[in-house]
């Protein structure tokens, strides 16, 4: 990661208008960027906050310097899903893909910009976090160009 990547990564909940924000992760990307060894990755447990269909996840970023965020960015956001209508719930991650970081580059400046927003699907909730807290930790390995 280049000096000028560097900064603050936040995640919030908003609603499907975006009138609010709620922040329920907030990380330097130092941290967050450990790919020589996974053990290192900042564990995420189960946070208590449930998005719900049509709610917005949003990954924000505020860069020490002004700097862009490219489209080759990895991302991996442990969440856990539950379908309402069955109950079923079973666990993965959030990809760059998912945050729509897949088709354009992102300018950062060093005031808070949103790079990405993940909607949640119909009839779906979703949590922060694993119900397996062994497999439960973000990893963002973000690209600059």
């Amino acid at each position: 990661m280049t000096a000028s990547g560097e900064g603050e990564i936040r995640l919030y909940k908003s609603d499907s208008g975006n009138t609010y924000k709620i922040p329920i992760f907030f990380s330097r990307t130092e941290p967050l960027d450990v790919a020589t060894d996974p053990r290192q990755l900042p564990f995420v447990g189960q946070l208590p906050i449930t998005l719900k269909e049509d709610d917005k996840l949003l990954l924000a970023m505020k860069g020490d310097a002004a700097t862009v965020v490219d489209n080759t960015s990895v991302i991996r956001v442990p969440i856990q899903v539950k379908n309402t209508s069955s109950g079923f719930k079973y666990d993965t991650d959030l990809t760059a893909a998912d945050f729509g970081l897949t088709s354009a580059d992102v300018n950062v400046a060093t005031t808070e910009t949103i790079v990405g927003s993940y909607t949640v699907p119909a009839q779906m909730e979703i949590r922060i976090g694993k119900g397996n807290a062994v497999n439960s930790s973000i990893y963002m390995q973000l690209a600059y160009t």
